[in-house]
């Protein structure tokens, strides 16, 4: 928990020190929304991405002691659907929160009858905050970082049996770059890495 602290406090510094830059810091003229809503999509989200590249790892080690071939291997590729609320409190820095929904599954089969596969609902509730670079009326350039918790349903089955459990983890995502055009309604895309994929696109409302 320390060492997680600590690299998300260097990565909250990183984002903040060119942010400071910003040419226009304050809310004082009234033609700028005060608050804004998000409702998008994510790829290639990091729970995603494990269950494809680290399963067949352990998985096709086990069936070569087993003398077995892997005959079918299929992992999701979902995605994530989220909503997110930010309030501004300055024109160069936002804050809120994320609620996103991530399935994930996979099933594996052998040539010698083995029978495998699991499904999780990763719901996930993650603080945000948006340092922005650029933050004009009609297009944004800014980073984030969310830090929150994710609560997980987990089916497991194996031939006949199955096992149903409950489980809850850190979550993060780091959004490294993002754009968005438009004013009171407009379009976003976010560019990064963690429980929300690494490519996130959506609608927008400012008010």
């Amino acid at each position: 928990m320390r060492a997680i602290s600590i690299t998300v406090f260097f990565l909250m510094f990183l984002l903040l020190s060119p942010a400071l830059l910003a040419q226009e810091t304050n809310l004082s003229k009234n033609d700028f929304p005060k608050n804004e809503i998000n409702l998008g999509y994510g790829m290639l989200t990091g729970v995603e991405i494990a269950n494809a590249m680290a399963f067949p790892m352990f998985g096709i080690m086990g069936i070569a002691i087993m003398r077995d071939t892997i005959k079918d291997f299929n992992p999701s590729a979902y995605g994530c659907v989220s909503f997110n609320y930010q309030r501004y409190i300055k024109r160069w820095v936002s804050v809120g929160g994320t609620l996103s929904l991530n399935p994930v599954t996979m099933q594996l089969t052998s040539k010698h009858g083995l029978d495998l596969s699991y499904s999780m609902y990763l719901l996930s509730v993650m603080p945000r905050v948006n340092f922005y670079y650029i933050n004009k009326g009609l297009f944004s350039l800014y980073s984030g970082l969310e830090a929150g918790c994710t609560l997980g349903v987990y089916s497991d089955r194996s031939g006949t049996s199955n096992q149903n459990s409950f489980g809850s983890t850190f979550a993060f995502q780091l959004n490294t770059i993002g754009m968005r055009i438009g004013k009171e309604i407009g379009g976003y895309m976010e560019f990064g890495f963690g429980f929300r994929g690494m490519v996130n696109f959506g609608i927008s409302g400012r008010f």
